[in-house]
């Protein structure tokens, strides 16, 4: 699945080497997938830029959808497995909600949005910022750690349709989320087969979703 509503997908590859690569797919319904993954090491520094984007009209009516995202990330090597890093992402994404099939099982259009979800859809965007260390405790200890500061907001417009066309009860959601992350953890290595983490998982957020 490339797209579903509320979450944007980042897929990179960690073990890219100094250059750039890019790939660009193209299918049915105007559906169009875009990436690009460029990487430079300066000695003990490593600078990394990741940018996806995709896009689709959809199969139905009122189904298009598109999301981009674009990761920035710079490491800085301190010997051995030991490493400070800092991350930044923003993502944006617009989904239009077509709804159910109107009729009977196996009847009716089923590639026609429902009446009263015609021109519903809904944004967002969000940004992401972590700074982060990995540092060796002895031959088969690591010890690792992120802090992270997130904000996202997302907006639903709803016109709801009647069946003679006019808007009933058009309204807007709004959602809005700022959060907090602290992931401190340990990890064992006991063989190249074999390891175990313990850690904590630990969140602050507010969310503000009016009235």
């Amino acid at each position: 699945t490339i797209m579903r509503p509320g979450v944007v997908n980042i897929v990179t590859r960690d073990a890219l080497k100094p250059g750039v690569a890019a790939a660009l797919t193209t299918g049915s319904f105007g559906t169009v997938l875009g990436s690009m993954s460029w990487v430079g090491e300066y000695g003990s520094t490593i600078s990394r830029v990741d940018v996806t984007g995709d896009r689709t009209d959809g199969w139905r009516g009122n189904s298009a959808a598109w999301q981009t995202s674009v990761r920035g990330v710079l490491s800085q090597r301190l010997g051995g497995l030991d490493r400070v890093f800092l991350e930044g992402t923003y993502s944006a994404q617009n989904f239009h909600t077509p709804g159910g099939v109107v009729g009977e099982v196996n009847t009716g259009d089923r590639r026609a949005a429902k009446f009263n979800n015609v021109n519903e859809q809904t944004a967002s965007n969000g940004t992401r910022g972590v700074i982060g260390i990995e540092r060796a405790l002895g031959s088969d200890w690591q010890f690792l750690a992120e802090l992270a500061y997130s904000e996202s907001s997302s907006t639903q417009d709803r016109p709801y349709y009647a069946s003679d066309g006019n808007a009933t009860t058009a309204g807007q959601l709004v959602y809005d989320k700022r959060a907090l992350d602290f992931t401190p953890r340990i990890k064992r290595v006991w063989s190249p087969q074999t390891r175990s983490v313990i850690g904590l998982d630990y969140q602050r957020a507010k969310a503000f979703y009016p009235p």
